[in-house]
């Protein structure tokens, strides 16, 4: 065994021409695409974040397609709010200057938005948490 990691090793620093570098690939038995995913790619983060933290010889991380679209998804999700903020923001004071008028974009809110929002809301009551249910 200790011969077959020496000979992956070599190979690995070989192939990559990074001598003071090693990769190891681990082979999960889920799909790395589905919901396990998340928590193992949190819970392998959590245990190299104590890994390092407790030592200075070796770096470890964790990488590979999972990894960078799980990071991505949740970097999406935290900026999401504050584009969705600018982007009204930006809409308001466009429709401000077109019109020459300040009340215009809260109209605009009243008349177009807020109803759109109330027709997403009921549907999603309706469609995924099951609001009409009880009709059979």
């Amino acid at each position: 065994l200790l011969e077959a990691v020496q000979f992956a090793t070599n190979q690995t620093i070989n192939q990559y021409e990074q001598p003071d570098k090693t990769v190891i690939s681990i082979m999960p038995s889920f799909i790395t695409y589905g919901p396990d995913a998340e928590d193992f790619v949190d819970s392998a983060m959590a245990v190299l974040k104590s890994f390092n933290a407790e030592q200075s010889i070796v770096e470890a991380h964790l990488g590979g397609t999972p990894v960078t679209n799980i990071a991505s998804v949740d970097q999406v999700m935290h900026l999401f709010p504050r584009v969705i903020a600018i982007t009204l923001a930006v809409i308001l004071v466009f429709m401000a200057f077109v019109y020459r008028s300040i009340f215009m974009p809260f109209r605009m809110l009243l008349t177009i938005v807020l109803p759109l929002a109330f027709t997403y809301g009921i549907a999603v009551l309706v469609f995924q948490d099951g609001g009409l249910e009880f009709l059979g």
